[in-house]
């Protein structure tokens, strides 16, 4: 996809930043840190390719980095930036989530140390961002005492997504900067904001295209004379800062990350800086020993790699939708750049369909997303047409309904040609599909999966699938389950109370069932096992390469809650020896809970299951 004008101005400003023209004194190249003193101004850039994100390395070069220039003399201000250039970079992704998964290194600084040193400089440390500035990187911009941006900013404190909450003190730092309603908003639903909306809230102090070498001067200039807000900002209206606080605790519903978060930032108003960042330390380091950080840091991650492990390809540049069904892919493939025929012989659809797609421009442009510019190019790119023959020539076609000969073809959905060397991709939820690909993936099959990657769909890749597919099949398994259970005599309005707000599944009418009664629990565990059975079958099957493509493509097709991991993540923190057991004992009445023998091998290995991956010969 083309950059937009402010990507454009963006790579200018970085462009600047690598220039580094007219540098006075030494340069001293430390791998992951590049340091230049510029007149009294020290630059000290962050070199650590891909995107700058915060190991233990990387902190401890800053943490020695930051600690020249605040201990030199002829320092007088430092800017803390990043000297990566290329498309997709900016002043960092925050954390490696490998680096959030395993325990920091003993004697490593943190990223809460690096905070705590900015927090406590007695000279000017100002972070210059642009793209990407997220998480424990936030953090860190946070703790500088200002911050300039580039119009192509985005920044976000993201914790909330893997259930917890900002290590480092950021929570804290920003409430006290912009107030405490804008806070708890953008943690609390891990909101990325842009330039102009950091700007707006007073998260940074300029946004410019300037050289941001002499920006930064400038503002360390105003720094010096006062006139740059303080970093308690957002502490001046006290009545609203704390009605600000009731009310996030009122609507939490009893979410003790929100809780916490309202805790942290009521704490930012009430205690001194120092007690209040140790007290934000502390609620963190709780939160992270709930089991809903870990369940949902595994979905992260299993997400992730979904993503990571999409083999590689060239993109179809030229894609045809075939049928109304298709809308909801046309506008990710025009924002991706590409020509795109979208054509469908009801007319009524088609209409339908390019309607669909109009709206979601505009609501994009009514947000800021695009400007008005950007949406008429990609309003160019789109092709309407009424019959099959528009599909003609083109790289891919994407077809939701019958009726295409002779193109290369991704079918959308099942289809009654059972073909093995038919491409299948199964929406389940937005932004994740399930990918049938022909075994083994081919050039056809790579170019499908760069072209859904550069259509930022996470795809689990399944080979040799059942009937139907793999989120199918586990669908199948707790529909089995649950006609099972009726069939042993549950009562029906006892099954449908277990159910209700813990999946979505459509229940059988058939056996009508009993009066037995179970409770809720129960019924549930015997469901969730008969899920679990089947998922480890696939494995064994190597229908699917990882454990936890499985509890993505469950969460999303059955609508379990994001906070328990998945079934399988679930079966590890229930200890597998205990699901083996009560699989075994109610295998005698239906063979859905026939326990896999990869149970038994993962047992007798002291393996997890949610961890488990297929090695494809």
């Amino acid at each position: 996809m083309a950059p937009g004008p402010k990507e454009v101005a963006g790579q200018a400003w970085l462009a600047k930043v690598a220039l580094g023209a007219g540098v006075e004194g030494g340069l001293r190249v430390a791998g992951l840190i590049r340091a230049e003193m510029q007149g009294d101004l020290r630059l000290v850039r962050m070199t650590a390719s891909p995107a700058n994100l915060l190991s233990p390395a990387l902190c401890a070069a800053l943490m020695a980095a930051l600690g020249d220039g605040l201990a030199d003399p002829h320092t007088r201000a430092i800017l803390l930036l990043s000297g990566l250039t290329g498309p997709g970079q900016g002043f960092s992704g925050g954390m490696d989530l490998a680096d959030m998964a395993v325990p920091w290194p003993a004697g490593q600084p943190a990223v809460a140390d690096v905070t705590r040193l900015l927090q406590a400089a007695e000279k000017p440390v100002i972070a210059v961002l642009h793209g990407t500035c997220l998480g424990a990187a936030a953090e860190i911009a946070l703790a500088a005492r200002a911050r300039l941006a580039a119009p192509d900013l985005r920044f976000g404190l993201r914790d909330a997504l893997v259930g917890l909450l900002p290590g480092a003190g950021g929570a804290v730092m920003l409430a006290r900067l912009v107030g405490a309603a804008p806070a708890l908003r953008l943690i609390a639903n891990a909101v990325t904001i842009t330039a102009d909306e950091a700007l707006a809230l007073g998260l940074v102090n300029r946004v410019t295209t300037d050289d941001p070498v002499a920006a930064a001067v400038a503002l360390a200039g105003d720094l010096a004379a006062g006139t740059i807000a303080p970093p308690d900002a957002g502490l001046r209206d006290g009545r609203a800062y704390q009605a600000a606080v009731a009310a996030a605790r009122q609507t939490a519903g009893g979410d003790p990350l929100r809780l916490a978060l309202a805790d942290c930032v009521e704490a930012a108003q009430l205690l001194p800086p120092d007690q209040a960042l140790a007290f934000a330390a502390e609620s963190a380091a709780e939160i992270a020993t709930r089991s809903a950080a870990g369940a949902l840091m595994h979905l992260m991650m299993a997400e992730m790699r979904m993503a990571a492990e999409l083999p590689g390809g060239a993109p179809a540049r030229r894609i045809g939708f075939w049928g109304g069904g298709a809308a909801t892919l046309v506008l990710p493939a025009l924002q991706a750049g590409c020509e795109v025929v979208f054509a469908d012989d009801d007319r009524a659809a088609l209409l339908a369909g390019v309607e669909r797609v109009a709206l979601a421009q505009e609501a994009a442009v009514t947000a800021g997303q695009v400007s008005p510019a950007a949406r008429e190019a990609e309003w160019a790119r789109l092709h309407p047409g009424v019959a099959a023959t528009a599909m003609a020539g083109l790289d891919l076609v994407i077809a939701a309904k019958p009726g295409i000969d002779g193109a290369r073809v991704l079918h959308l959905g099942h289809w009654p040609d059972q073909r093995d060397d038919v491409a299948r991709l199964l929406p389940l939820a937005p932004g994740l599909a399930e990918l049938q690909l022909p075994r083994p993936i081919d050039g056809f099959g790579k170019m499908v999966a760069a072209t859904l990657r550069r259509l930022r769909l996470r795809c689990a890749i399944t080979a040799c699938p059942p009937a139907k597919g793999v989120a199918r099949a586990l669908v199948r398994a707790a529909q089995t389950a649950c006609g099972a259970l009726l069939s042993q005599g549950l009562a029906r309005d006892c099954l449908i109370a277990a159910v209700k707000g813990h999946m979505r599944l459509a229940l059988p009418e058939d056996p009508p069932g009993g009066t037995t009664q179970m409770t809720a629990a129960q019924v549930r565990a015997r469901i969730d096992a008969a899920v679990v059975a089947a998922g480890a079958g696939l494995l064994m099957q190597g229908a699917v390469r990882r454990a936890g493509d499985l509890d993505a493509l469950a969460i999303a097709a059955l609508g379990l809650p994001r906070s328990a991991g998945g079934p399988l993540y679930a079966a590890d923190q229930r200890g597998l020896m205990i699901v083996r057991r009560d699989l075994q004992h109610w295998a005698a009445a239906h063979p859905v809970w026939t326990p896999p023998a990869l149970l038994d091998q993962l047992i007798s290995d002291g393996a997890r299951l949610s961890a488990h991956v297929v090695i494809r010969r």
